[in-house]
């Protein structure tokens, strides 16, 4: 039998294999979650039905509004477990996260009735009303109509298994992509295609009525097929290129890598240049000389310090800024708690002394996980907060001081703010913002992550790197990896809005930040401090650095930034341009590395678990 003819052979039946059904590792049918259905959760009428608001800023009614009367009992919606039960805003609240990875919220209750963790059935009752309740569903972090859900049973349909190392699916996939190569180099013509043609029209005659029926049937293999196919005949390049940029800009998507290209470009990297060039010239008029010594500020002020991702309310790089340098008294320094109100002490890791004025905002610590998730939870409440200190001290100046990711919390308060009825009141009250390392172009560590995370090997490697580093690497535990990415959803919306006018902004960077280089820190309408602090701990020294405690001076006195003179300039030109151009490329070559090695996790739109 000629040659070609036996890898033909061969080939057919690596189709088989992926063919075939092939179970977990360790699970059979009776593991699989069964169809998820939601019920009332109250036998009341709804009053006030979802409105869905023009923006994620927006007005309108983002759940049910139910006629409870106090003391009616409130059940869950369906199936799930207790992720959240307490008090926010000064209001008894229950989460539930359900099987198919929605999230139900009943608000407004008088009375609580389960704890964290708990695991509900439909109709369990969580707690009872305090009046009117509102309940809400939410898809990630979209709200969306509960009437639609209720009565409707769902079931999810795993279409692949996961594609964990050295699995029967992993092994044949890698055996396809060099048989089809092998094939077609030898004469055997196209191989993998010709098979996977037949097989599609084979199994048409046989189990399909009609050509309707075939075409999903036929996009379901060929996306998982379609990658390697591609890859295996041609280039990963390529492949990358159709399924990764032309196919989702068709669709009207923002794809990752096109954002790289762009970064990569030489026309982009000498614009980026010149514009840095340009803000050097234009500060030299309008500087502040090194020598001069900003006087503290004379009348009483109070900071809001926001801590960065995977903090807690005892451990978090902003609490080493030096506020009582800068003239705060201590109890005049508030840390933002990501679960709302403010934590027991500055953020520090010290006691709490809180002035008399702000002792009755609510206190709470927070771990971990509230600093990893729901960054627009977030923003809502650090908006809250602000409102409880200017309400608390009115008349007094509020100066907000943010790290890391901590900025764009900052930025979707003032966002929330400035939607608010009252809210230009605070946001009036606001003397200073200034954000420190804040990724508000978006942070590439995050982009290499998403990337990393869209395919079976990349998943394993984040989830070890989470589990045995405890690094907040994993999109599955650390969801605000999606929104701080580069080109992210949520950062477009942010640069849309704008900063609303009122505070001075200021936006200060490590030249040597690995976190986010200095590039991405840019804040439209805010001033760009570059400051000279390199080293691997860039990103967490920012904070409590020397020069950043003057640049804070020199705001809170309302003076220019420090002038900066040539050579410091060519040198923090040269340090922040290799830095921004290296965790560009290392997101490129991890694209390029994971994207296409084996079959792509993601199945149409369904992400296999």
């Amino acid at each position: 039998m000629p040659r070609a003819a036996v890898h033909a052979v061969v080939v057919l039946g690596v189709h088989c294999t992926l063919l075939a059904p092939i179970p977990a590792a360790g699970a059979d049918a009776g593991d699989r979650p069964g169809p998820t259905i939601y019920v009332h959760p109250v036998d009341a009428p709804v009053i006030d039905p979802f409105r869905e608001p023009p923006s994620i800023y927006g007005a309108g009614n983002r759940g049910l509004e139910y006629g409870t009367e106090p003391g009616d009992e409130v059940r869950a919606a369906a199936d799930g477990e207790v992720v959240f039960a307490g008090e926010v805003a000064a209001a008894l609240h229950v989460t539930i996260r359900h099987s198919d990875g929605r999230r139900s919220s009943y608000s407004f209750l008088a009375e609580v009735g389960v704890r964290v963790g708990q695991r509900v059935e439909a109709g369990h009752v969580v707690g009872r009303a305090g009046g009117p309740v509102h309940v809400s569903v939410r898809e990630g972090d979209t709200y969306v109509d509960p009437a639609q859900l209720f009565g409707v049973e769902e079931i999810s349909v795993v279409l692949v298994p996961e594609n964990l190392p050295d699995s029967p699916l992993w092994r044949a996939a890698h055996e396809a992509v060099h048989l089809a190569a092998l094939t077609r180099l030898e004469g055997g013509g196209w191989g993998l295609l010709g098979d996977l043609a037949q097989g599609a029209w084979d199994l048409g005659g046989t189990a399909l009525s009609t050509a309707a029926d075939l075409v999903p049937l036929v996009l379901d293999v060929a996306s998982i097929l379609g990658p390697l196919i591609l890859a295996g005949v041609a280039s990963p390049v390529v492949a990358l290129v159709v399924f990764e940029i032309v196919i989702p800009v068709l669709r009207g998507e923002h794809p990752p890598f096109l954002q790289l290209a762009r970064e990569l470009n030489p026309i982009t990297r000498v614009s980026r240049i010149y514009r840095q060039t340009a803000d050097w010239w234009e500060r030299r008029s309008n500087c502040t000389p090194e020598g001069v010594v900003p006087d503290p500020p004379s009348e009483r002020r109070i900071a809001v310090l926001v801590a960065g991702l995977d903090s807690t309310s005892q451990s978090a790089s902003i609490g080493e800024l030096p506020t009582e340098d800068l003239g705060y008294a201590p109890g005049d320094v508030v840390g933002f708690s990501y679960d709302g109100g403010r934590t027991p002490g500055a953020l520090d890791g010290g006691i709490d002394q809180v002035s008399p004025d702000l002792r009755d905002i609510p206190v709470r610590p927070y771990d971990s996980e509230a600093s990893t998730t729901d960054l627009l939870r977030r923003g809502s409440h650090l908006a809250d907060l602000l409102v409880d200190v200017a309400t608390a001290s009115p008349g007094t100046t509020v100066d907000l001081f943010a790290h890391s990711q901590g900025g764009l919390v900052a930025r979707l308060a003032l966002a929330d703010l400035a939607a608010r009825p009252g809210g230009a009141q605070v946001i009036a009250q606001l003397g200073l913002v200034a954000t420190m390392g804040s990724p508000h172009q978006g942070a590439d560590l995050a982009t290499i992550a998403m990337l990393a995370a869209s395919t079976g090997e990349g998943a394993v490697l984040l989830g070890v790197a989470d589990q045995l580093l405890d690094l907040p690497v994993d999109p599955r535990r650390t969801t605000n990896l999606e929104d701080t990415a580069v080109g992210s959803d949520l950062i477009e919306q942010l640069d849309e809005d704008g900063l609303p006018d009122g505070p001075r902004y200021l936006s200060v960077a490590g030249r040597g930040d690995l976190a986010v280089p200095t590039e991405r820190t840019r804040l439209d309408g805010a001033e760009h401090v570059v400051l000279p602090i390199d080293g691997i701990s860039a990103h967490g020294s920012v904070p409590g650095h020397s020069a950043t405690a003057r640049e804070m001076a020199l705001a809170l006195a309302d003076m220019p930034p420090t002038c900066e003179s040539f050579l410091d300039f060519i040198i923090d030109l040269g340090v922040s341009e290799a830095v921004h151009t290296g965790t560009v490329v290392i997101a490129e070559t991890v694209a390029r590395a994971t994207t296409y090695s084996v079959v792509p996790q993601r199945v149409g739109e369904v992400l296999v678990p």
